[in-house]
């Protein structure tokens, strides 16, 4: 179950509002872009994969073959690129901005490394959102429980090593300290 609630796709859908409500002013307008963000970085993705499992392409949600991910990262990538182009345009705050940034860096990784070895999307994603809204708040510290949650959740399904979600959590932890203190 945690696997399924904290998927990046899942993720991608519910941090970019926050993050835009929490960096704009004022904050229903962050909201808003976040929404926007939400729809092409989140949404889309996620009925991606689904078409891709539903045609066969896909053998599962979590892309557990990782001859998938570069090309669907390569999709998301591009995605990310239009989100941040289409709220820039919409005025998206310095900070959510530098946010997309930091999802373009996160899909490249995986995409690149997914070519040789399996990072963890699942703990660089949920490490990095969770690092992020503490950067931004520090009162959501109890939130950082979430990443050993994700990575015990991805271990005992035997979806990744050890070596996998250490390597995906230490680049959403300096990712997301990054794309808080921008």
């Amino acid at each position: 179950m945690v696997n399924d609630v904290l998927a990046p796709w899942n993720l991608a859908v519910t941090v970019p509002p926050v993050v835009g409500a929490m960096t704009t002013v004022p904050w229903p307008r962050g909201l808003a872009l976040g929404l926007v963000t939400s729809l092409l970085v989140g949404v889309v993705p996620g009925l991606l994969i689904w078409a891709g499992r539903r045609s066969g392409r896909y053998g599962d949600k979590f892309l557990r073959d990782r001859r998938h991910r570069p090309r669907f990262l390569a999709v998301v990538t591009g995605l990310v690129v239009l989100a941040w182009v289409v709220t820039w345009a919409l005025g998206a705050s310095a900070s959510s901005l530098v946010f997309l940034g930091v999802m373009v860096l996160m899909a490249v990784i995986a995409a690149v490394v997914s070519r040789w070895w399996k990072i963890s999307m699942h703990s660089m994603v949920v490490t990095g959102s969770v690092v992020l809204l503490v950067v931004l708040d520090v009162r959501l510290v109890p939130m950082l429980v979430l990443v050993p949650a994700v990575c015990w959740a991805r271990l005992v399904t035997s979806a990744h090593t050890p070596a996998q979600l250490a390597a995906g959590a230490v680049v959403g932890a300096v990712l997301g300290v990054v794309a808080g203190i921008a």
